[in-house]
């Protein structure tokens, strides 16, 4: 019986995958003649490098299963992708109809790649001590960035208390400068035909506060959108982004400091915003309005903190095992 490329790719890609939805929770054979390069495993991780590198991917020769015969599943050249080469990449509880596309995807990609790394080894410009050298920072990148973050997490004291947050916003005031125009405000948005308008506009535009919870009740019920926490600051210009104000309120710092009530209304909805407090450009940002940013800041120096420390921990103990030296 005789096979094309492409039946026998699939007819491979369904015995891999018939094998690994079986076994996947064994861990794939190591097969002794089975050689690989430092570089291989970057240039897996970082796709950029398979445009670069001019180090062979795969050695040719494995064995499956002590059979003494080589299982190869796909081929580019003279590179071969070999069964063991998939371990892992099929979750332990994924379908067999699963797994098989999951493996056929992952062929697929690795067939692309391997053409793309052979166009480019034929074509790069780039001197083999120089790509060696984008390895090394690839390799330092992956690898200690994750073990940084590793340690940092497992070293990391996350809380943040307020008195911490308080004096460092008070230690640094110049460093929260406000950029925009904040209010703390009632807003409603209601269709021109609801009922009782004239009682809710009464009720934000004099006592508010005071009728707090029966303005919520209303716009609740009422509204399409609205906003009645008043103990939260937004941006003003945030506020008003979808409604007539935009275009009505020429002077945003003037209106915010001398009117406390703004109304307007197009065909279908009347707009009412209630300013309870506010606070305009250039001045300095209200702790409350910032609180989330200073505790960002807290816990990043703090990290730095750490890293910067375990830095200089390994390297004195390096220097203690004499395990580097400088040659002069």
């Amino acid at each position: 019986m005789k096979f094309s490329s492409q039946n026998m790719e699939k007819v491979l890609i369904a015995q891999w995958s018939a094998y690994a939805f079986a076994s996947k929770k064994e861990q794939f054979p190591k097969t002794p003649n089975r050689m690989h390069k430092n570089m291989n495993k970057i240039f897996a991780l970082v796709a950029v490098l398979f445009l670069l590198s001019g180090c062979e991917y795969l050695q040719n020769l494995r064995q499956d299963d002590g059979s003494g015969e080589t299982v190869a599943i796909a081929r580019v050249g003279e590179t071969y992708l070999y069964r063991e080469d998939l371990a892992g990449i099929i979750p332990n509880r994924a379908s067999e109809n699963d797994s098989a596309s999951l493996a056929s995807r992952y062929i697929d990609s690795w067939i692309q790649k391997q053409l793309m790394l052979q166009a480019a080894e034929k074509e790069t410009l780039l001197e083999e001590a120089e790509i060696n050298r984008r390895i090394e920072d690839y390799k330092y990148e992956l690898l200690v960035y994750a073990y940084e973050k590793r340690y940092i997490l497992d070293h990391l004291d996350s809380v943040v208390t307020d008195a911490q947050i308080q004096e460092y916003y008070n230690n640094n005031l110049d460093n929260f400068q406000l950029r925009q125009n904040i209010v703390k405000a009632i807003y409603a948005k209601v269709p021109n035909e609801t009922r009782r308008l004239n009682s809710l506009k009464r009720m934000m535009s004099t006592n508010a506060l005071d009728k707090m919870e029966e303005i919520s009740s209303y716009l609740v019920e009422f509204a399409d959108s609205y906003q009645v926490n008043d103990s939260i600051w937004t941006d003003f210009d945030d506020l008003i982004e979808s409604s007539p104000f935009v275009s009505e309120i020429p002077n945003k710092v003037q209106t915010i400091r001398r009117q406390r009530f703004l109304e307007t209304s197009d065909s279908t909805h009347t707009y009412y915003i209630r300013i309870l407090d506010y606070k305009v450009s250039d001045g300095v940002s209200p702790l409350d309005f910032v609180r989330n940013q200073v505790e960002d800041i807290i816990l990043n120096k703090r990290k730095m903190e750490i890293r910067k420390k375990h830095e200089e921990e390994i390297r004195s103990q390096a220097e203690k095992n004499d395990d580097y030296e400088i040659f002069k």
